[in-house]
């Protein structure tokens, strides 16, 4: 009798130790990001800006409030920044999905502060150059053709976009600095 007892004394621990959860880690925090902000210039500073906004933002920007407008800016943002990297599959793929999001914009209404007469002047321009684009891309022009007409699209859009987000933006909290910021780099790109 003794040995089964000496034998429970001694498995007994090693039962309990065995049932009992693991000690919890310590939570580890991820290292904060950092962002080397010197190689960019005003520009590409305030929209980095604009990027790390919180609350109303979509994948490559702020909503405007324009469904159609957001849509056609996400799908070129999708082919804009890859295009950046010499990357142009997704310019290639998407250029006739970026038609039919043109010409759906280009056929809706919006809030006033994005839907007006400077923007109506210049959006038959952008789906214009994206036609272009997208005929390009689809007969397999060169990636430098492509690359270009991407490019131009994505000039001319910002022409409406960036009043828009101006609009959008004004009262914000804390934004009359980046406000001071985007007007200080447009007036740099001016010769």
């Amino acid at each position: 009798m003794r040995m089964k007892e000496l034998a429970l004394a001694l498995l007994l621990p090693a039962v309990v130790c065995a049932q009992a959860k693991p000690a919890a880690k310590p939570a580890v925090k991820p290292a904060p990001m950092t962002h080397d902000m010197s190689k960019m210039g005003a520009d590409s500073a305030m929209k980095h800006d604009v990027a790390g906004m919180g609350g109303g933002m979509m994948q490559g920007g702020m909503k405007t409030g324009w469904g159609e407008l957001d849509a056609y800016h996400a799908l070129l943002m999708s082919m804009w920044h890859p295009a950046q990297k010499d990357s142009l599959t997704m310019a290639r793929s998407l250029a006739g999905a970026l038609v039919a999001t043109g010409e759906a914009w280009e056929k809706s209404k919006g809030p006033a502060a994005c839907d007006n007469a400077a923007a109506r002047k210049v959006l038959p321009s952008v789906i214009s150059d994206t036609k272009s684009f997208a005929t390009l891309a689809a007969n397999k022009a060169k990636d430098a053709d492509v690359k270009g007409a991407l490019k131009k699209v994505h000039d001319g859009f910002e022409k409406i976009m960036m009043p828009c987000m101006q609009a959008k933006m004004k009262g914000m909290p804390g934004m009359d600095s980046m406000m001071k910021r985007m007007h200080s780099a447009e007036g740099a790109k001016k010769p």
